[in-house]
């Protein structure tokens, strides 16, 4: 699917009879749907995204919204029909180009909650390498708001490395980001002077994997900035068998997924029990309510697979249903 940059055009809102212009910025995402089967026209949806990334509440979008069976075509002055809240403002205000005095509109000013929480954990004017950086988001943020002073965007496939360049050069920062096409730490070269290494979006084991292999380019000064989509247990253990300490750690719900952040830094011998590898040495301290929500969801998924493992057929492996016996366990004394 075609991505497009936000447009600023005039939101056209219907409200118990009223009508209402007010300026907003919003990205449209068409999303082909099967045909309806009371017969309605209806073979698309579309879905406004405000600045944070997350569909401001715009009630139900009209059912039309084709013509002879194409899509809506993409324009700059595309109007929604619908019912609309009067507080379509952008959460954010517009950020100025960090370069120069021109403002330009794009959605890398403003990120997911989850890269947000992420970009809070880079240190001040650091120099960025941005492992896995896709379209180069975090850091063409982060250097558009002059949080950083340079960043290295690390790409191991040519496709996202093409899109972190192009999002790169129509923000005219090629001075200050370098994108290289490289596996994990092999983006770093020694005179970059990275002082803080941001890994987002992948599995724990494979951050793990990618930080354990690329070991000779780390100094040991750098602040590593996690978010694994899942494993935390493992990379909570590498961390601590190289000394990094973890500093912040935080949990996070977005579009009905629960996020990790991981800040470590290295700080010579660390020990860690086996429960906080697993659920986190600050979050248990802390006890957040998304973290409580996310283990009170996990345990149920868990007393489900100790169910199904009691119903099956075939024998479950001792080791398996221990393990998740255990953890099922280290919940809910967690919990209570």
């Amino acid at each position: 699917m075609p991505e497009h940059p936000p447009v600023s055009t005039r939101l056209r809102a219907s409200n118990e009879g009223k009508t209402h212009d007010q300026p907003c910025r919003v990205v449209f995402v068409v999303i082909p749907l099967p045909p309806v089967s009371n017969g309605s026209k209806r073979d698309c949806d579309h879905t406004a995204l405000g600045l944070d990334g997350v569909a401001p509440d715009l009630g139900d979008l009209p059912g039309e919204g084709t013509d002879g069976g194409k899509p809506w075509p993409w324009s700059p002055g595309f109007e929604i029909q619908g019912v609309a809240r009067q507080n379509c403002v952008p959460i954010r205000p517009a950020v100025l180009d960090v370069r120069s005095e021109k403002g330009l509109q794009l959605n890398q000013q403003t990120l997911s909650m989850r890269l947000e929480r992420v970009a809070a954990h880079v240190p001040a004017d650091a120099r960025l390498a941005d492992i896995g950086s896709d379209h180069a988001y975090l850091p063409v943020a982060l250097m558009r708001r002059g949080a950083i002073a340079a960043a290295v965007a690390g790409e191991v496939a040519l496709t996202p490395l093409r899109s972190a360049e192009r999002t790169v050069r129509e923000n005219g920062l090629e001075q200050w980001i370098t994108v290289r096409l490289a596996n994990g730490l092999a983006a770093i070269e020694p005179g970059d002077g990275i002082t803080a290494i941001s890994l987002c979006g992948m599995g724990g084991e494979t951050i793990r994997d990618i930080l354990d292999s690329g070991k000779a380019r780390l100094s040991g000064r750098e602040r590593l900035i996690l978010q694994p989509n899942g494993g935390e247990q493992p990379l909570r253990q590498w961390l601590m068998d190289n000394g990094y300490r973890i500093l912040c750690e935080e949990v996070l719900r977005e579009n009905r997924f629960d996020y990790e952040i991981i800040v470590a830094e290295r700080d010579g011998p660390v020990t860690y029990t086996a429960e906080e590898l697993y659920f986190g040495p600050l979050q248990m301290q802390a006890r957040s309510p998304a973290f409580l929500t996310k283990w009170q969801r996990l345990l149920r998924h868990k007393q489900q697979t100790l169910t199904h493992f009691a119903r099956a057929r075939q024998a479950v492996p001792e080791e398996k249903a221990e393990e998740i016996a255990r953890q099922a366990r280290w919940i809910t004394e967690l919990l209570n």
